[in-house]
């Protein structure tokens, strides 16, 4: 538990440095890339094929369930307004997912999904940061 702690606080500055948008996206793509993980390991360990409507569906799972992370995460912990954090949460989530889930079905990378959803996660985060934030330290939205 130390050791956890220990980690989070020693990405903390790296993570203020990319904005909060890449660190929302950080945490969809961590819970995406679980889940997937999950899933596969549940399985048997064998490369689970997904039809399209499969995909889609598990893509809409994924994004509700991190929207309602996020949601907390921001209202909760980071003292957003619900106003506020609710489009950029389901943007980010409905992306970060998408592109996981896809990258994950079409590679067969079930294995590695958790690093591609953190990975996918920043990048899709940090693109969000730069073409939609002014400051991308800084609040913009909800209580300061």
């Amino acid at each position: 538990m130390y050791s956890l702690l220990k980690a989070m606080t020693a990405f903390g500055p790296v993570f203020k440095k990319l904005g909060i948008c890449a660190t929302l996206g950080f945490i969809a793509g961590v819970i995406a890339g679980f889940f997937l993980l999950l899933f596969f390991l549940v399985s048997g360990g064998t490369d689970p094929m997904l039809t399209q409507d499969q995909t889609l569906k598990v893509v809409l799972l994924l994004t509700l369930f991190d929207v309602i992370a996020l949601l907390f995460f921001l209202m909760g912990l980071c003292r957003y307004t619900f106003a506020a954090a609710f489009l950029p949460t389901i943007i980010t989530s409905l992306l970060v997912c998408l592109v996981t889930v896809l990258l994950v079905s079409k590679f067969n990378l079930w294995l590695w999904s958790l690093i591609v959803g953190m990975l996918v996660g920043l990048i899709i985060g940090r693109l969000l940061c730069l073409l939609f934030c002014r400051f991308p330290g800084e609040k913009q939205y909800g209580l300061r």
